[in-house]
């Protein structure tokens, strides 16, 4: 990853650990479980947003890439009536 692609987590703000209560998190024990945080998946860090797009670009290339070249592979078989 390019230096300073990345920004801190927005949800538990590069804490690392939150926790769950219930269906909600929070950052103060309030009977709860801790738990990693699992957006950044406790690294504190996410992918900025021009960063994601580009790896979602570079993903999609590759996969039509393969649809395309899987396509050439298979033979056609055209009947020829006369």
């Amino acid at each position: 990853m390019i230096k300073g692609s990345e920004i801190r987590c927005i949800r538990c703000k590069g804490r690392k650990k939150i926790f769950k209560t219930g269906n909600a998190y929070s950052y103060t024990n309030t009977g709860g479980i801790e738990v990693k945080c699992p957006l950044c998946l406790g690294e504190g860090v996410t992918k900025s947003l021009e960063a994601a797009i580009e790896d979602i670009k570079k993903i999609n290339t590759k996969s039509k890439k393969e649809k395309d070249f899987q396509n050439d592979d298979k033979p056609t078989e055209k009947s020829e009536e006369t």
